[in-house]
């Protein structure tokens, strides 16, 4: 966003923000370090805050960041290791042992508004991004594909 670019790594490795040079020939650290040491789920801008997890070594749970400073807002353990995606105003978040869960965030807390497990019997990692598109959430486990009606009707 506006020449800037977050990244981050787990294993206890925070998150960077890096300002891009006007004509794309320098780089240059806003900031870096901080909680949202994400490994491999990803993380949401929203406004002027990063929602994501930090690594599930360092069990810092679901995390609220400000997105120009680095400093952490707010951390929620209830969340936990989570792969979010944002629609209809909400996150759903993925959980990586199954758990599906829509949460209301915002730069204060967070709070689960419903949630769910998997109806896969196999113990899969679920880490695919979850997609919501056409008022359908579409979430992969393993070699399954499931689709939802999240149209609210």
């Amino acid at each position: 966003r506006d020449g800037l670019i977050f990244v981050t790594g787990g294993y206890g490795a925070g998150g960077r923000l890096l300002r891009i040079g006007p004509r794309s020939e320098s780089v240059s650290e806003a900031w870096a370090g901080g909680d949202l040491d994400n490994c491999h789920a990803g993380v949401v801008l929203l406004g002027d805050s990063l929602y994501g997890s930090g690594c599930r070594q360092s069990e810092k749970g679901f995390i609220c960041v400000d997105f120009l400073t680095g400093k952490t807002r707010w951390t929620d353990r209830e969340v936990w290791k989570v792969t979010p995606t944002h629609a209809d105003g909400k996150l759903y978040c993925l959980g990586h042992e199954g758990r599906m869960m829509l949460v209301e965030a915002d730069p204060k807390g967070c709070r689960i508004v419903s949630s769910f497990d998997l109806p896969s019997s196999d113990k899969y990692d679920c880490l695919a991004h979850p997609v919501v598109r056409g008022g359908r959430l579409y979430v992969r486990q393993g070699p399954t594909l499931l689709a939802y009606d999240v149209r609210g009707k």
